[in-house]
Parts: C-alpha cells; structure tokens; sequence
C-alpha cells in the first residue's frame, strides 16, 4: 500500500466510524431506549474509533491536516465529551434538565452529531482524498530546512517585538473588535515562528533555541495572565508540533507530548477557572491587578492541597471538573429544546456582517460577546463566562435540521480544502508552503468544535484561508530573497521518505 492509498483508507475508515455513530443513535433515538447506558457505550465506542483513525491519519501525511485534527476533536467533544457531562459528572446537566427527559435528550444530541460529522466528514474526504497514483518524490518537509534556514532568524526577531505589543494590548483587555483581530494575527505570526523552529530543533544552534523557548514562555505567560487557556497552550502545542515532525512522529514523543498538554491542561483549569471567579476578576484589569488574582487563586489551591484531607479531594474533584472543557451536553441540549419548543435562535443572521469588512461599516455590530448572552440565557443571571454553542447545535437552534446539513456542508468544505492544501504541500513541497506557515491558527480554529459559526467558521476561515493563498504566492519568493538567489526560481525537489 502506497502512502497516499493509506490516506485514502483512513479517510474512509473515519466516515465509517461516523457513519456507524450515527446509525446507532439513529436506532436507539426511534426505538426510543430510556436506559442511558446504550448510549454511553455508542459514544465510547464513538470516541476510541476516532482515536484510531487519527492515528491513521498521522502516520500516513496528515500531521498537521485538518480533517484529522476535526476527527479527533469531534471524538473528544461528542464522544467523551457527551459521555463525561452526561455520566461521569452530570450536575450541570441534572439543573438543567429533568431525569425523565434526559434519556430522549440524550439520544436527540447523539443523533444531530452524529449526523453532522458524517456529513462533514463525507464531504471533506471527496475534497480532500488523495490519488492512489500519487507517487511525487517531493516531500514537503524534507524541504522544511530551506524554508527555515532564510527564514527562522528574521521570525525569531520579528516575534520578539510581536511578544511586547501583545502584553501591551492585552491589559486591560481590549473590547474593540479590531484590537482583538489584531491579537489574532500578531498571534498566527509567533505561532509559525514556533512551529518552524520546532520543525529544525535539532539542528538550530543553541542560542537560537533558548530564543525560541523564550517566545514560548513569553507568549503563554501572555496567555495566562489573560485568562486564556488556550492562548497559553497553543504555543506550547505548536513547539511539541514542530518537535514531532523533526523526529518524524516517534510514538515515544507522541505519547509525553500528549501526556504533558493534558497535564498542562488540567492544571491551567483549575487556576483559570478559580482566578476567574475571584471577586476582583475584571476585564479591565491591569497586569498588576492579574498578577495578584492569580497568586491569590494558587496559594488557596495550594492550602487547600496541604491543610486537610478533604481540600486535597475538592482540589482533586476541581481537577476532574477539567474535562467539562469538552462536555458541551448541557448547552447542546439547551439550544436544541429551545429549537423544538418553537425559540429559534438568529445567530446565522450574522453570518452576513461578518463578512464586511469594518473599514467599510464602522458601525458594524459587535458579535463577539454572543457567548455571555447565551451564558445569561442559561443561568439567568449575567457572568463573566463566554460560552460556546457546538456549530451543528447553533445550527439546529437557528433552522432544525436543514441548518445543520447546510452548516456541516460548509465545515466539510472548509477541512477538505484546509486539508487539500496541506497535502499539496507534503506532495509538491515549497510552492505550497502556506499551509505549513498557517498550519497553528487553522488546527485550532478547526478543531475548535464549539465556536459560534459567523465568527469561527465564516469570518476567521476565510481569513485564514486568504492568508494561505498569500503565504502560496509569496512563500516561495520570499524563500529565494532571503537565501540570496538571484532569481527565486522554483524550488529542487528533495529525495522524500514516506511520513
């Protein structure tokens, strides 16, 4: 089996795993079975299928792709997530919902992910599978070392400045959408700068790799102070990202990479999550201000640890409360009942303005806080917490099932082109090197399953799929200035080993 027939297996082995996810629930959703065990297992059996398949997938050209980030995320949330918020630690949805809906609930959320990832799957892989007749002898990074060579020193430098203007934006927070797109895009710059070098660690110098770790600890320093777990992990993701490629996916690395951003996330939960409940905790906060808060957050984790047996066990049980992270049933329930009681939601209204650029509409509305208005709309009072809705649950809130079909099309679209593009650049090398340069923000807002659609899926894709197409067209040229060429010609191919 060549490399690409493998990919090709992999693909269809994930649309038989969704398809068999949604056949199950299917059954169990019309022959209407109370008893929640059945559906716990579907999605267990839901999430370890998808594990394999990105495991599949990985070792067969799609190390940084699309479609097998979506695959592993979609078991993560659907699967496991489902199963933990609805078993393992289903309080928030017991508030929520009485014990004898909750069985029909249950099998009602499985059916509408199921039915969307089948669906977005389907229409991923006839975008993005590879012919079995495929036999380049290019291997993009293989050539990953006359990118980085012109460039790595440049992107250090450029990022360093980058790291500074963060901070400065950062605090306090800025409510000003076009501050916050600006955050974005410095952000996508350090994460490539880090990726890159992660790419080449094993030949950087020494000094350039304690640079490289500095822009790491300093951009997820800048994370944390903000709050964001997950501008304090992607950085880190990227360099581990870099890393595995350079010593080619060795499953020892995969299994510590994957250990230590799970270990890293439960411990960001708890002091996240406890900072942003502290009387202080404001937006508007100075770096001052953060700075106390958090220690203020880590000396009561601490005491609670060391003072009795019973602060250890909430501190314990807090740690657990991480993994509501990906329990997104009691917010996919909430917003499908609504759907089905008659109270449509309107948030694909914006799909449209987010589209126009501000220049052009200065007063255009601001939709970034959607997820406090659905925050207020659950809990009935208003917090601090941004929430997210799942697209395939936004979609069903805002037009049942035809939303969704239509939303998941446009997703499978997306992650068969995202995907296509990384493909081309493992096949054909440098003259597609914008989907490794943007490799870091698409796996991230792709694999971000419960991001509100106009902002996630229409306004940061298009984006990013714009910066792609650039990075395509220049990428190549600004290789060839930076090494001297006279003329940036094409790029020599290098003799490929199979990923």
């Amino acid at each position: 089996m060549s490399v690409a027939e493998r990919w090709n297996f992999g693909l269809r082995l994930s649309i038989l795993n969704a398809a068999v996810f949604a056949a199950l629930s299917l059954a169990l959703y019309v022959l209407e079975i109370r008893d929640i065990t059945y559906p716990t297992i579907v999605e267990g059996i839901f999430t370890a299928g998808s594990l394999a398949c990105f495991m599949v997938l990985l070792r067969n050209g799609g190390e940084l792709a699309a479609f097998a980030f979506f695959e592993v995320a979609a078991g993560f949330y659907f699967g496991f997530g489902t199963l933990y918020s609805t078993v393992l630690y289903p309080v928030w949805f017991d508030t929520i919902f009485s014990l004898d809906d909750q069985w029909r609930l249950i099998n009602k959320i499985n059916l509408v992910n199921a039915f969307s990832v089948t669906i977005v799957l389907i229409v991923a892989s006839m975008i993005c599978r590879r012919r079995a007749s495929d036999t380049s002898t290019v291997d993009g990074i293989d050539q990953v070392g006359i990118l980085v060579a012109p460039l790595r020193r440049p992107l250090l430098l450029i990022s360093l400045p980058i790291v500074l203007v963060l901070f400065w934006l950062s605090f306090p927070e800025p409510e000003n959408p076009v501050w916050r797109s600006a955050i974005l895009l410095l952000q996508a710059i350090t994460y490539s700068a880090v990726l890159l070098c992660g790419m080449q660690w094993s030949k950087l110098p020494a000094g350039e790799k304690a640079v490289a770790l500095g822009l790491v600890v300093s951009i997820s320093l800048t994370g944390l102070f903000t709050l964001s777990k997950l501008m304090t992990l992607i950085p880190i993701g990227a360099l581990l990202a870099g890393l595995m490629l350079d010593s080619r996916l060795s499953t020892r690395l995969l299994i510590g990479a994957g250990v230590s951003v799970l270990l890293s996330f439960i411990a960001l939960y708890v002091l996240v999550n406890g900072s942003r409940v502290n009387y202080a905790y404001r937006l508007s906060n100075t770096f001052g201000e953060r700075v106390v808060i958090i220690s203020d957050t880590l000396s009561l984790a601490t005491t609670a640890v060391t003072s009795s047996a019973q602060g250890s066990a909430d501190t314990l049980q807090l740690a657990f409360n991480a993994f509501t992270r990906f329990g997104d049933a009691p917010i996919q329930g909430f917003l499908i009942s609504n759907y089905d009681a008659g109270n449509a939601g309107n948030s694909l209204d914006y799909i449209w303005q987010i589209l126009v650029p501000r220049a052009l509409w200065p007063d255009k509305p601001n939709i970034s806080d959607q997820g406090l208005d659905l925050d207020a709309q659950m809990s009935g009072r208003k917090t601090m917490t941004f929430l997210g809705p799942t697209y395939d649950a936004e979609a069903y809130w805002n037009g049942g099932w035809l939303d969704v079909i239509l939303i998941s099309i446009l997703l499978g679209c997306e992650i068969g082109w995202f995907t296509r593009k990384w493909n081309r650049f493992r096949t054909e090398g440098l003259s597609q090197v914008g989907a490794l340069i943007f490799a870091v923000p698409i796996l991230a807002n792709m694999a971000l399953l419960e991001g509100w659609v106009a902002i996630t899926y229409v306004g940061i894709a298009v984006g990013l799929a714009g910066a792609v197409e650039i990075g395509d067209r220049f990428g190549p040229f600004l290789v060839a200035l930076m090494a001297g060429r006279a003329k940036p010609g094409p790029i020599a191919a290098l003799p490929a080993t199979e990923p």
